[in-house]
């Protein structure tokens, strides 16, 4: 599945990156750099899912996941933060999950296996 992670956290993008590189079924693609402009990024080379670190946008975040949601091909979108409170916001947004930072990685990767399981199916 081709991935982007979108952070400006570097240690957590290449925490996210290694976890990803060791499951099967995902291709991290890139990783967008959140000072330059986002969406058209994602529009030139569309991913399958995207890994979208709130705390970078905060309230901006909503209205990228609403663009999202209007490509001929949308993305699933997870959602990270630090902040567990944002979780109904984010899902009301747009985001197909909600992950805290402060989670473990064995939960990342069930979640995500979980929201991957449809495309996976033979």
């Amino acid at each position: 599945m081709r991935t982007y992670i979108v952070t400006d956290q570097p240690q957590l993008q290449s925490a996210i990156q290694f976890l990803l590189d060791h499951q099967p079924h995902f291709s991290v693609v890139d990783s967008i750099d959140p000072k330059n402009f986002i969406l058209p990024q994602i529009e030139a080379a569309p991913p399958e899912l995207i890994l979208l670190d709130w705390d970078m946008l905060g309230q901006a975040t909503i209205e990228l996941l609403e663009m999202l949601s209007l490509l001929e091909e949308q993305p699933k979108v997870l959602v990270f933060s630090l902040r567990p409170e944002v979780e109904r916001v984010a899902l009301q947004a747009g985001a197909n999950v909600f992950i805290c930072k402060s989670d473990s990685p064995e939960k990342l990767v069930k979640v995500l296996r979980k929201l991957i399981e449809p495309e996976i199916q033979p």
